[in-house]
């Protein structure tokens, strides 16, 4: 090719012959790679100009096409790689072969400048599809582009921007911020992905992150002509933020700020100093609804309570639902204030809440409210809670429906609990037993076994321990004691009735190991009954009812203790698998001289005939009432004038295991 053509064309050149040395060099492909043509001439080409992975491609193409004269082989505007002074190179390559008497030549044709072009329209084909906002400035923070996606994010289109400052779109909170990163950035600094807001054509405020970096008008500048700015819409992304913070501190069911929240205020509120107090408030008999309505029904009334309770707020409450129906109030007064807001709240409920409901309950509705001042129990957040939990058992105990407030007294239980599990764990627990008399045959059939605590040479009631040890919830060990020990004695032929907590119904290991130890002693499981009173069986039916046909299926019986004493009692025993009624002594202790007792007596009599179910009256005390349970036709009686506790030995010699 003529020398002055060579020179003539914009792109690199240079001629080879089939060996790959170089026969022609134009003064454009000494510039690309920084080699003179005096030092290309005859230097192999694939060896000086291209990239090892490239080289390697160019040799199999050059070779196959020796071997074949196939011109297709050949690269035509093919990309390729190339290593120049200022690094590798991204271009196209063509190769021309041409025949000549003495062999074969090529011509190589570098185009960089077509390449760039459509790297330049590939790249902004990129920037017009993308879902970011890109928009590059002039060194005085004038919009030179503006994308599509900045159109569609801030509403203005791009001839409304180019030419306009950036500031159009920054929030004026945000301007001197905003300013000090441009020039930062025009100072050679980065910012990746910061979080900030842009304003929208119409007036709205968006929150962004943005990448923002120096721009070059080459790789050999080092001084930016203007920024770059992608800009990513994150709104939905704070929403969802805003959302995961709006579930971490709230109830979804009330919308109520959680426990966890309620426990950050309770902080707060301690730490300032000020008087207050917090109230635990729950529905009484809860599961009622739950069993009899459904859950549906159930969570209606969790929401009209929330309401009510909502209601009755004044400045600077605090209101919160736990879990269940258990409710937390966080008030800022003086502990009689604090009284007074909760008998405000116990009426409220008593009096309103069932008619704001879509069905109708067939008892009334109450509830409980346990209350913890500050001045009066431990200043703790957690402790505070505890002690209101405290006081909210301590009012279900009493029967519901009241307040009871946090006091020395419901110490004292924690520490008889407390008194409890080290009694178990120093081996100082006893049982007794208690006979019990079939009244037709007036013979002892079997015994009610009791709990009693050896402290010295004192022995006392477990009653009063185990009613605080079931509320702080660590009855559980307790129970499975005195069912192995009760076992054992069935095992020796006692028909024997064992007492057990309302946490032992959903305690899945206690029916393993009354299986297990009935099937190890080969003990008669008819001749083992388990009691729960009917307050406990009542308030967790749906428990019962499971628990009570499980033990039915080993082939033990169920009794329902204090029969009478709870709301509708006739009505839940077509519901419970029951063998056994326990008459509540306090319908018996009088019996003698109380008309009343005896009809009350008489029709439990009747209604377990009808249900095919035997019954037992507690506290006997005298031979007068025990005639009259004969006339009455109760199965069973039991009291001091059958006989008093006495040790277990006393029944069965043998010792029992420890």
């Amino acid at each position: 090719m003529d020398e002055q053509l060579l020179e003539g064309l914009s792109e690199a050149f240079a001629a080879i012959d089939e060996q790959g040395r170089i026969t022609a060099w134009n003064s454009r492909a000494g510039e690309l790679f920084g080699v003179a043509r005096d030092e290309a001439l005859g230097a192999g080409l694939f060896g000086l100009v291209f990239t090892d992975d490239a080289r390697e491609e160019l040799y199999e193409a050059f070779n196959l096409y020796l071997a074949s004269a196939r011109s297709d082989i050949l690269p035509h505007r093919s990309p390729t790689r190339v290593r120049t002074p200022q690094g590798e190179l991204a271009l196209e390559l063509t190769i021309i072969p041409l025949s000549r008497p003495n062999g074969a030549s090529f011509h190589v044709f570098f185009h960089e400048h077509e390449l760039a072009e459509r790297a330049e329209q590939r790249l902004e084909a990129v920037v017009e599809a993308s879902d970011d906002a890109i928009i590059t400035t002039d060194r005085s923070g004038r919009v030179v582009s503006w994308n599509q996606a900045a159109h569609r994010l801030y509403g203005y289109a791009a001839e409304e921007m180019v030419g306009q400052p950036l500031d159009r779109i920054i929030p004026g909170e945000h301007t001197q911020k905003t300013q000090e990163l441009l020039q930062a950035a025009l100072g050679g600094a980065h910012v990746e992905r910061m979080e900030t807001e842009r304003l929208t054509k119409g007036g709205d405020v968006v929150p962004v992150q943005m990448t923002l970096r120096p721009l070059f008008a080459s790789s050999s500048e080092s001084e930016p002509v203007g920024l770059s700015l992608i800009e990513h819409d994150i709104s939905e992304l704070k929403r969802y933020e805003e959302q995961v913070r709006y579930l971490a501190e709230h109830d979804v069911l009330t919308g109520l700020f959680n426990r966890r929240r309620f426990h950050a205020e309770l902080e707060r509120a301690l730490a300032d100093g000020d008087p207050g107090s917090v109230l635990l408030a729950d529905i009484d008999a809860f599961k009622l609804v739950n069993d009899a309505h459904g859950h549906e029904r159930g969570d209606e009334l969790l929401r009209e309570l929330s309401r009510l309770l909502g209601e009755q707020l004044q400045d600077g409450d605090v209101l919160a639902h736990f879990h269940g129906d258990e409710f937390a109030l966080l008030v800022r007064c003086e502990p009689g204030e604090a009284l007074r807001r909760a008998a405000g709240i116990l009426t409220a409920v008593e009096t309103r809440l069932a008619s704001a409901l879509s069905f109708e309950l067939p008892h009334r509705l109450t509830c409980s409210i346990g209350i913890a001042h500050f001045e009066s129990a431990p200043t703790d957040a957690d402790d505070l809670l505890i002690a209101a939990d405290l006081a909210l058992h301590a009012a279900k105990e009493h029967g519901g429906g009241r307040s009871v407030v946090y006091d020395s007294d419901l110490v004292s239980g924690v520490r008889q609990a407390e008194r409890l599990q080290r009694a178990l764990r120093e081996e100082r627990l006893e049982l007794y037993a208690q006979p019990i008399l079939e009244i037709a045959s007036d013979e002892i059939t079997g015994y009610e076994l009791l709990l009693r605590v050896r402290d010295g040479e004192e022995v006392i009631s477990a009653a009063g321990f185990l009613a605080a040890a079931e509320r702080l919830g660590v009855v559980g060990e307790i129970d499975r004691w005195v069912v192995e020990r009760g076992i054992e004695l069935a095992a020796r032929g006692v028909r024997v009735e064992i007492n057990l907590s309302a946490h032992s119904m959903t305690d899945r290991a206690l029916l393993g190991l009354i299986r297990s130890r009935i099937d190890s002693t080969g003990a008669d499981p008819a001749d083992v009954i388990f009691e729960i009173t009917e307050t406990a069986a009542i308030a967790s039916l749906t428990e019962a009812q499971q628990f009570a046909r499980e033990l039915e299926a080993i082939g033990c019986q169920f009794a329902l203790d204090d029969f009478g004493t709870g709301f509708g009692s006739f009505a839940y025993l077509k519901h419970l698998p029951v063998a056994i009624l326990k008459i509540d002594g306090e319908f018996i202790r009088n019996l003698a001289e109380s008309r009343i007792d005896r009809r009350i007596v008489r029709a439990i009599v009747l209604v377990a005939e009808a249900l095919e179910q035997q019954t037992v009256a507690e506290w006997v005390g005298d031979q007068r009432s025990l005639e009259i349970l004969r006339e009455l036709g109760v199965t069973y009686a039991q009291g001091y004038l059958i006989g008093q506790p006495v040790p277990v030995e006393e029944i069965a010699p043998a010792p029992l295991a420890s």
